[in-house]
This record gives C-alpha cells, sequence and structure tokens, in this order.
C-alpha cells in the first residue's frame, strides 16, 4: 500500500493476482494491499511472455468519511473478469501505439433494499497501460482462454491417402476425430487443389499453423451453411472448410473432415457400412461442434461484455507418424 515506486515483483505480484482470480472465477478480488501504488517498467516476464512496457497506477478503495482519520478507505474491490480497453496517447518519452486497460472499483452496497453486495462505481480501480503489439498475449495471460474458442487439431498418423488427426475442442468439451488429404511439402500444401490434381490423388493437405474459424454462413453448397465452420487466411487456399465427410480423397479438396470415431483402420476400400462413421454420424457430429460454437459465444459475450469473441484452429503435428 501506499507504493508510488512499484518493483517488477510488485507488479506482477498484482497481475498474478488477477490472472488467478479469473482462473477461480471469482466474482470479486480485494486489492487493498496495493492501493495507492503505482509504477512503471520494462521487460516483465510473465509466463512465457514478457511485456516490453507496462505501468500501473492503482487507486483507493471509497472514502470511509472518518473525520478523526481522513486517510481511512473502504476495500478496493474489482470485478477481474470486467475490463475495459481504451486507446491513448504515446507515453512521454516513447514512440509506439499504446493502450490503456481500466479495471472500474466496486464500493459496498448501502442502498436500501440490498440487491447486489457491491455496486459498481465511476471511478477507476485500476489502469494499466501496455503496447499494443502485447495485446494478446497479455489478455491470454490475464483470461486465459475463457475469453476464446480454440480448436486443437493434432495430426498423427498419415499415408498416401489421407492424414488423422485428434480434435479437441477448449480443452475437451468437444472432442473427435479429423480426415484431410496427404501430407506434403510446403509449397504443395499451398497448391491449389484442381480436379486435374484430384484425381491423380496429387492433392495435399493444408499447413499446420494458427488460423481464425466462423461458423458458415454462406457456400455454394447448401448443406455447409450453418453445419461447417469457414477457415480463414490459409495460405495458398480459398474456401477451406471444416465439414462432414468420411473419405479425404472423395470429399476434401484440401478441407478438414471432422468426425466422432477414429477412423484410422479406414482405407478407400472400405464399404460405407464398414467405416468407422457414416455420412450421417460425420454430419450430426459438425452440427454438434456449430451448436457448441454458437452456444460458447453467447456464454463469453454476456460473461466479459465483448462482442468480438476469438475464434482459433491449431493445427499441430506432434509424434506424427508415417503409416
Amino acid at each position: 500500500m501506499f507504493d508510488q515506486n512499484m518493483t517488477k515483483e510488485s507488479m506482477k505480484l498484482v497481475l498474478e493476482s488477477i490472472r488467478l482470480a479469473n482462473k477461480d472465477k471469482e466474482e470479486f478480488l480485494d486489492l487493498t494491499s496495493f492501493m495507492l501504488s503505482k509504477g512503471t517498467t520494462m521487460n516483465l516476464k510473465l509466463g512465457d511472455f514478457t511485456l516490453d512496457y507496462i505501468s500501473i497506477d492503482i487507486s483507493k478503495g471509497k472514502s470511509a468519511n472518518n473525520e478523526a482519520n481522513p486517510f481511512q478507505f473502504d476495500p478496493l474491490k474489482i470485478k477481474p473478469i470486467v475490463i475495459n480497453r481504451e486507446a491513448m496517447d504515446t507515453p512521454e518519452g516513447y514512440s509506439g501505439d499504446f493502450v490503456r486497460y481500466v479495471f472500474q472499483r466496486y464500493d459496498k452496497n448501502t442502498t436500501s433494499p440490498v440487491n447486489a453486495e457491491y455496486l459498481i462505481s465511476e471511478e477507476a480501480a485500476i489502469k494499466i497501460v501496455i503496447r499494443l503489439e502485447d495485446v494478446e498475449e497479455f489478455e491470454d495471460f490475464i483470461f486465459g482462454e475463457d475469453r476464446k474458442i480454440v480448436i486443437r487439431i493434432n495430426r498423427f498418423r498419415n499415408n498416401s491417402d489421407r492424414t488423422v488427426g485428434l480434435l479437441n475442442i477448449d480443452n475437451g468439451a468437444v472432442t473427435g476425430y479429423t480426415l484431410e488429404l496427404p501430407r506434403g511439402t510446403d509449397f504443395e500444401c499451398q497448391s491449389t487443389c484442381t480436379d486435374v490434381l484430384k484425381a491423380e490423388n496429387l492433392c495435399k493437405r493444408i499447413l499446420r499453423g494458427t488460423y481464425r474459424f466462423e461458423i458458415t454462413t454462406w457456400s455454394n453448397n447448401a448443406n455447409y451453411i450453418n453445419r461447417s465452420l469457414r477457415i480463414s487466411d490459409v495460405p495458398g487456399r480459398t474456401g477451406i472448410l471444416m465439414h462432414r465427410g468420411v473419405n479425404a480423397r472423395i470429399w476434401s479438396y484440401g478441407c478438414i473432415l471432422a468426425m466422432r470415431n477414429d477412423p484410422t483402420n479406414d482405407n478407400d476400400n472400405t464399404t460405407a457400412a464398414q467405416r468407422a462413421n457414416t455420412i450421417s454420424d460425420s454430419e450430426n457430429f459438425c452440427i454438434e461442434i456449430v451448436n457448441y460454437v454458437n452456444r460458447r459465444k453467447d456464454e463469453i459475450r454476456n460473461a466479459y461484455g465483448i462482442q468480438d469473441v476469438e475464434m482459433i484452429l491449431i493445427i499441430t503435428e506432434e509424434n506424427e507418424l508415417n503409416d
């Protein structure tokens, strides 16, 4: 308290407290021990990344109106998930773009009847300034992935006909498998899959990496509208979706086929009755994914007060085996 030159350790402790409160889903966080403290530092390490610049300015709780002790304040409370991000001028002596985060103060409710224990104040409790380029990593540290929808695909087997992957959405909320075209060179994975290449089984899967996605709202194939995901900014490819299908050579021009059951033992000669998934099974699974994404978007919007929910697809190839 009353620390006008916060050390890196103190600043990190404040941020760690906010992060842990969010992790534990605490509604309020008491920062009274940090009241009237502020500081600026460079190269503050948080987890796996380092903030190039950060400034923290912590205010005080509401005045207790104690005439005998004018420096007596109520506890300083914030809601750790409620934060406002705003543009700001570049701090004096620095260059580049910066943003300011503001946590509002919550005061004890003294009204009658009491409908809520604490009410939001017009006063800011904490102001945090960082570089614009550090926003994504900073918010990941403070909020984890709770404000995102993250789909992970880890490719674990491939042969000349297909690639099989494990699909995991939001740490197990939805799990399943994927089929893609065979592995190729980076050049082949960025080349358009034409009908000629398709006929000769020369089309390859898309590159591993991190992509944005959205629910498909338009397509030349009406069966994919609101029943698939559209993947953005795929190098060398357009129109890449995650959709239904049970045979990559037939159903994919680079798209990802999603299914509930492991298709590892399927091959081009496997009959429909022998496959691990039917077309109907795969379609129902894709609809389940879309329904989850829609539901989770609403939950995130309501919980965090944000409109644009970040949705990410991460494709990896850890320990991939060649059959």
